[in-house]
């Protein structure tokens, strides 16, 4: 797949989920945590299959941090869609 498709598909599935998630009536926290259960499940199927040796090799201290920076984010993210109108 070539990287104009893959932001293509990228940007239409982030577009579509915040949508879908405050149309569930969940709250924010709740919302992030099921949205996150299932990226969590569904990048554990696709990391069974990846390569195994960056295990070894990786920056952990960026992982780390990078996780820690997608949750505050995804905090941030999730209250703001609940609190947005529902015209925007």
């Amino acid at each position: 797949m070539n990287n104009t498709f893959l932001s293509t598909l990228s940007g239409i599935f982030f577009g579509i989920w915040p949508p879908l998630m405050k149309a569930s009536g969940l709250s924010p926290f709740i919302s992030g945590a099921v949205f996150s259960f299932f990226v969590f499940a569904m990048m554990g199927v696709c990391a069974l299959f990846a390569d195994k040796q960056t295990l070894y090799t990786a920056e952990w201290k960026y992982a780390i941090l990078s996780g820690i920076a997608g949750g505050l984010g995804m905090i941030a993210f999730t209250t703001w869609v609940a609190k947005s109108a529902k015209e925007d």
